[in-house]
């Protein structure tokens, strides 16, 4: 959503504070960042707790009652009096706090709210059910969604963290570096516990991929042109999406994991069909069905690749799957990303990418 507001009034006192590292007498709720389009309310500071009240609510929320029949506030302003308020009731024992990721302005009451949400917070809503939405419709709230704009304003991304690979049921946990530059370069670095690592590079216009050990295989022109489509279609850049597919169309509507989907089907360069499953909901990318072909062992045998894309996680307002799915060929493959490590707009050498 452009918009979510959480208000946790639900500080209370750690009765395991004494075995804890933090300490005898901590207490509370530890710090959260809010993540972009979020803001997080406090009944008091992190580390700290919260009085019970008298009445039926607490002391925060009993505040923050009475300051939400007030019009013309701002959120920011709204939860400001609040804590003021409660400040006082405490005798400063008791210090509401927040934090705000909000690139709008939004109102609990007053004029203003009608307009400061449909304004100042980017949404595209569902069309009905009855009616399709036309393909820049669904490509254009998917690049919204995904945070387009924000990808291209990042000349590089680096990532760091832990990679778990299920592959039918046998787990094998990794470490995985990725390091990308603007626009369609990429160096993907994954270390096994063994030691060794393989690598998958990409310069913008040739590929190479290698095991340690191994010399590096140059990548095939077809994988080449899928890692093209993959990389417009992860940066949600609409006019490259429509370069790789001349054509698209949207075919019609389902229900896919319990939530309704728009689909298109679409044509690569080299009359391939592939199909796309978007969330009505949240307008990300859910599903992608396409054909690839082996292009080592059983070179020639064309199967379908089926990958759906789950647990979206905000990087500098930019939106990337922390889960991946793909089923082809008899197999089975999970992937599950923990990134611990994210950095943008550092400098990347041209080096970084060339053939190793």
């Amino acid at each position: 959503n452009g918009l979510n507001i959480i208000v946790l009034d639900a500080c209370r006192n750690n009765p395991f504070a004494r075995s804890w590292s933090r300490g005898e007498d901590a207490g509370g709720l530890a710090q959260i960042s809010a993540p972009t389009g979020t803001f997080i309310a406090y009944a008091t500071s992190p580390d700290r707790t919260a009085s019970d009240g008298e009445g039926r609510n607490g002391l925060y929320t009993s505040q923050m009652l009475k300051v939400l029949k007030q019009p013309n506030l701002k959120i920011e302003e709204t939860f400001k009096e609040v804590r003021k308020a409660v400040d006082a009731a405490s005798g400063g024992k008791q210090v509401p706090w927040d934090s705000s990721s909000l690139r709008g302005e939004f109102y609990f009451r007053g004029k203003a709210a009608e307009k400061s949400v449909s304004q100042n917070i980017p949404r595209v809503d569902a069309p009905p059910m009855d009616k399709l939405p036309s393909v820049d419709e669904v490509l254009t709230a998917y690049a919204r969604a995904v945070g387009s704009e924000q990808a291209k304003k990042m000349s590089t991304l680096v990532l760091a963290g832990a990679m778990e690979n299920e592959i039918n049921g046998q787990k094998v946990v990794t470490q995985i570096e990725v390091y990308s530059k603007h626009p369609g370069k990429f160096l993907r670095l994954i270390k096994f516990p063994t030691g060794e690592i393989s690598a998958e590079i990409f310069d913008g216009n040739s590929g190479w991929t290698g095991f340690t050990g191994k010399p590096a295989e140059e990548t095939p022109p077809g994988d080449i042109e899928t890692n093209r489509r993959s990389n417009a279609l992860g940066e949600g850049d609409v006019a490259a999406i429509k370069t790789y597919y001349p054509t698209i169309t949207v075919v019609g509507k389902e229900r896919l994991d319990n939530k309704d989907v728009v689909v298109l089907e679409l044509k690569t360069r080299d009359r391939k069909t592939e199909r796309m499953y978007f969330d009505t909901a949240s307008k990300l990318l859910n599903r992608w069905q396409f054909t690839d072909s082996a292009t080592t062992l059983q070179k020639g045998i064309v199967y379908t690749v089926d990958t759906e894309f789950q647990d979206y996680q905000d990087i500098n307002g930019y939106r990337v799957p922390m889960t991946i799915k793909q089923k082809s060929s008899g197999l089975s493959i999970t992937i599950r990303f923990n990134i611990f490590q994210t950095k943008y707009d550092v400098p990347l050498d041209d080096k970084l990418f060339m053939k190793p």
